[in-house]
C-alpha cells in the first residue's frame, strides 16, 4: 500500500483500536482460564471429572470469535467495484405479526459489493448494514445515500481497521468517511462527524 497515503489521525484511530482488541481478547481468554481453572478445582474438591482438554481448547477459542479477535488479522486492499448488491428488507417480531398488528416490524438495509482483487480474486465485502425498528410504513421514506454512493468500475481501497471503503481516483462530489461512514463533500479535509481526516490519497 505504498502507493497510498494514510493520514496520521487515521493510522492513530487503528493503533488505538488494534491496542483495544487485543486487550479485550487476552482480557476474556483469562477470565475463561479463570473460571476454567475454579470449576476443576472445585470438580476436585468433590470427586466430580475435570473440564476435559478438548472442551477446554473450544472454550479458549470462543474469546478469539466473541470479541472479533480476527479483526487483529486485517489487511489494507485495493480493488474495483464488479457487482453491486443491494437489499431492503423488512421482518416482523418473532412474536407474531398479524394485520392489525403493526407495531414489531425492523428495516434493514444493506449493501454488497462483489470486488475484484489486484490479484484477480473476488471479494465479497458488506459495504453498508443498517437495522431500525419501523412501525408505519412498509419502507422508511429515504434510504440512506450510501446505498447509491458505489457504481460498477469503481475503484476503491479498504485501509485495516477500519469499517467503510472509500472510492478513490475519480473526481466526485462526496466522500465517504472510513471512520465512521458518514458522506461529505469531497472538498472537505475533515469529516464534521468524527472529525478524521476525509481523504486517502493516491501517490502519483
Amino acid at each position: 500500500m505504498k502507493e497510498f497515503t494514510v493520514p496520521e489521525d487515521i493510522k492513530c484511530y487503528v493503533r488505538k483500536n488494534l491496542i483495544k482488541q487485543l486487550a479485550k481478547w487476552l482480557g476474556f481468554t483469562l477470565l475463561v482460564l479463570l473460571a476454567i481453572f475454579l470449576i476443576n478445582v472445585r470438580a476436585d474438591q468433590l470427586g466430580y471429572k475435570k473440564i476435559s482438554v478438548y472442551i477446554t481448547e473450544i472454550l479458549l477459542i470462543l474469546p478469539f470469535f466473541i470479541t472479533k479477535a480476527y479483526k487483529l488479522f486485517d489487511k489494507s486492499w485495493v480493488g474495483t467495484v464488479k457487482k453491486i448488491q443491494p437489499d431492503y428488507h423488512l421482518e416482523y417480531a418473532s412474536n407474531g405479526y398479524t394485520k392489525w398488528n403493526f407495531s414489531h416490524k425492523t428495516y434493514t438495509e444493506s449493501l454488497l459489493l462483489q470486488i475484484q482483487m489486484q490479484n484477480g480474486n473476488i471479494k465479497t465485502y458488506n459495504a453498508y448494514k443498517h437495522t431500525i425498528a419501523h412501525s408505519h410504513e412498509k419502507t422508511p421514506s429515504k434510504s440512506s445515500p450510501i446505498m447509491e454512493h458505489y457504481q460498477v468500475g469503481d475503484k476503491i481501497i479498504h485501509i485495516s481497521g477500519t469499517r467503510f471503503l472509500q472510492v478513490i481516483g475519480k473526481q466526485q462530489d462526496e466522500t465517504i468517511c472510513i471512520v465512521c461512514g458518514n458522506l461529505e463533500k469531497s472538498e472537505n479535509k475533515l469529516c464534521s462527524q468524527c472529525g478524521y481526516t476525509l481523504n486517502i490519497t493516491e501517490n502519483k
